[in-house]
């Protein structure tokens, strides 16, 4: 078995090291994206498996920005963060495998439960951290399900109802039928 390296892309496209959102003001919230080509060629360079993108309010949306630094590399896989919660498990699923297929299958996730609640507010998200492992355990339900490829899927949960469920865009990978998922709190 050999050994993978995998590590996060810095914040602010700045060095990697920086405490995470510590003193940052909005203007330094727009990221660089030649810097973080920049970063991610880096890494392919040394031997780096994978990416975290992070997921947090005063950071560029973790799919899009994946999307375009995998658009621009050809072995750096990118662990996608994401919460359940902000859009529907379906549409979560396009998106992931739309982002597979432009990639080769380069994508994994970080299912995050969530932050704080002062910032799950921010999107609108209420619910206590109990109910939010609880919906995620739903939201997961749903993903693998449509990643397996059950049409005319129906799910009735207390956090998602899902009636006919299918995604027309299948995951591309040549090693799995879905992403590899980590699930942090």
């Amino acid at each position: 078995m050999s050994l993978k390296f995998h590590w996060r892309l810095s914040v602010w496209g700045g060095r990697a090291g920086i405490a995470d959102g510590a003193n940052y003001a909005p203007q330094q919230c727009l990221r660089h994206l030649e810097t973080d080509l920049d970063f991610c060629r880096r890494a392919e360079k040394m031997g780096i498996e994978s990416l975290l993108i992070p997921f947090n309010y005063y950071r560029p949306d973790p799919m899009v920005l994946a999307t375009a630094l995998g658009m621009a590399t050809s072995k750096l896989k990118f662990m996608v963060a994401y919460r359940p919660g902000l859009i529907s498990p379906t549409l979560f699923v396009q998106q992931v495998n739309t982002l597979s297929a432009l990639t080769n299958g380069r994508v994994s996730l970080n299912i995050i439960t969530g932050h704080s609640t002062e910032e799950q507010g921010y999107y609108g998200d209420f619910l206590d951290s109990h109910s939010r492992y609880l919906r995620a355990e739903e939201f997961l339900e749903i993903c693998h399900a449509l990643w397996n490829e059950r049409q005319d899927f129906n799910f009735q949960g207390n956090y998602y109802q899902i009636k006919n469920g299918q995604v027309g865009i299948p995951f591309v990978c040549k090693k799995s039928s879905r992403p590899e998922i980590y699930i942090s709190g």
